[in-house]
């Protein structure tokens, strides 16, 4: 479950003020997709709408509604080039529901619902890319493999959807993937990173195949 969910289920149960906010549109480039969200509370935030100048102010509006006690839903747009003096340039719409706006049944559905199950990732590498990507691949609705040959190389906790797998044979584990996933491919070798896409190019299913390294590994790959 993510955690903006987990917070505002807690809400509910303790009848805490809270904003939910969530990107309603976007038009252009924007650093998160619509039904991006995230909670705000009198004193936390849980979830992300893409950070900035965005959020920033997002969370400004949603806490100055939280202290008016205002139980009404409504909607701002952020044109981020020059309202937000981010880079993206686009134009979000984002929705603000404080904690008596939010519809018991849409939230009865959000805790039913399993999340990421349409979107699910295989990630080879747990060096520090591999990592780095990880963290931010663990905030999006996804169900994510890390797989990896040494054992000792993940870290203690783990986000709750993400799965650690120690294996000796880290190609192999392609084929436990259902259709339609994701393969993101940035190991410590070289000849494991070529297995590993041959695995994935044979199955034909795969929604992406993406591989870190230079331009000459691109080039050496296809001609292997």
């Amino acid at each position: 479950m993510a955690d903006w969910l987990e917070a505002l289920t807690d809400c509910v149960a303790r009848n805490e003020p809270a904003c939910l906010v969530s990107v309603a549109d976007v038009r252009g480039s924007a650093p998160r997709e619509p039904g991006a969200r995230m909670l705000v509370t009198a004193t936390r935030t849980f979830g992300t709408i893409g950070g900035g100048q965005l959020e920033y102010q997002c969370t400004r509006i949603a806490s100055e509604a939280i202290r008016e006690d205002r139980d009404a839903a409504f909607e701002r747009r952020f044109p981020l080039g020059s309202n937000c003096g981010q880079c993206c340039g686009g134009v979000v719409d984002v929705g603000f529901e404080p904690l008596a706006a939010i519809d018991a049944g849409w939230l009865e559905r959000e805790q039913q619902r399993v999340p990421g199950s349409d979107f699910r990732i295989a990630l080879f590498g747990a060096g520090h890319v591999g990592s780095a990507v990880v963290n931010v691949l663990s905030g999006l609705d996804c169900q994510l493999r890390w797989i990896d040959s040494r054992p000792n190389v993940f870290p203690d906790q783990l986000p709750q959807n993400v799965s650690a797998i120690a294996s000796d044979t880290p190609a192999l584990e392609v084929a436990a993937m259902p259709s339609s996933s994701f393969f993101l491919v940035m190991t410590h070798s070289h000849a494991l990173d070529f297995e590993i896409c041959d695995q994935v190019l044979r199955r034909g299913d795969a929604a992406y195949c993406g591989l870190i390294g230079s331009l000459s590994k691109r080039r050496r790959f296809p001609s292997v």
